[in-house]
């Protein structure tokens, strides 16, 4: 009866600890010409994000989120790349392409709830 109580503890301080953390989330984007594949991402405060971002456009591309201070390099055609990182407070955040001209169309919002 002794190691039943036991297991039954270590099980509840696990399932705790489990709701406590952040699962992450990945998200696959994906530049055309001239448009991004997917314009809202939602995620959760404290959420680590993970993008996984490929040019399937002809002209070159990249991936920035300005409030993270993340961004991929410029991507030739049929590049691919991958970054993570975590957006800590609520909000709608803006991500582009910065290459010149872009942006105007190529844009999309990150949604961070509580």
């Amino acid at each position: 009866m002794k190691y039943f109580w036991i297991a039954c503890l270590v099980s509840t301080l696990f399932l705790l600890s489990a709701c406590n953390s952040q699962q992450s989330i990945t998200v696959e984007i994906a530049g055309e010409d001239i448009f991004f594949d997917v314009i809202d991402i939602e995620a959760t405060a404290g959420q680590p994000i993970t993008i996984l971002f490929e040019n399937k456009g002809t002209l070159e591309h990249n991936l920035v989120f300005p409030a993270f201070e993340v961004q991929t390099d410029i991507l030739q055609a049929g590049e691919n790349t991958s970054f993570t990182f975590t957006a800590s407070e609520p909000g709608e955040y803006i991500y582009i392409c910065s290459v010149p001209g872009h942006e105007t169309l190529m844009h999309g919002k990150l949604i961070v709830s509580e």
